[in-house]
């Protein structure tokens, strides 16, 4: 098969031909704007500053004084599961109660009354079950736990403390010289 030339002189004389119709729109439209603009300005200027201008501009800084001072308060809802794990070492003087009998088996050594001497030997009994005895504890509990938190946590953010506050001011540094303009 032949390949088709391109030509490229025809392909250029089309792109001029486009380029040159919008060319001509867009300076149309400029124009337009310009004299409605000039119209605004310089016939109606003054009135157009006063009636519509200068409110639209104080009633922006209005605004965004308004912004800057609010404050953004909301609840943050919390649903996490948090790992604890710590030895709690408790100090405390508790009664405990037995539960089953309790042998008791002892060395002893016994004085006789009246300067009769002394006697070695050991000493068995038992404690009843139920018998409630006063101890003192000192003992360490290690914990391991996970704890399934769910709540709303209160947050109040006052928008003048924050980077939007800082953008805000410059905008109102911005508009302000505008304003003083329109006023005189």
């Amino acid at each position: 098969m032949d390949k088709i030339p391109i030509q490229w002189n025809k392909l250029w004389d089309a792109f001029k031909n486009i380029a040159i119709v919008f060319s001509f729109l867009f300076n149309l439209l400029a124009l337009c704007a310009v004299i409605l603009l000039s119209d605004l300005v310089f016939y109606r200027g003054p009135q157009f500053k006063v009636q519509v201008i200068k409110p639209k501009a104080a009633n922006t800084i209005s605004n965004l004084h308004r912004l800057e001072n609010a404050t953004i308060t909301l609840n943050v809802p919390v649903s996490e599961t948090i790992p604890v794990k710590f030895v709690l070492p408790v100090h405390a003087r508790t009664r405990v109660t037995t539960t089953g009998s309790v042998p008791l088996n002892t060395s002893a050594n016994f004085t006789l009354p009246g300067g009769g001497g002394s006697i070695r030997g050991s000493v068995s009994l038992a404690l009843p079950p139920g018998l409630q005895l006063p101890v003192e504890l000192y003992i360490e509990v290690p914990v391991s736990q996970t704890i399934p938190i769910q709540m709303e946590i209160p947050v109040s953010v006052s928008v003048k403390d924050t980077e939007l506050g800082a953008v805000i001011r410059d905008l109102i540094k911005e508009l302000e010289p505008f304003l003083r303009l329109l006023s005189k």
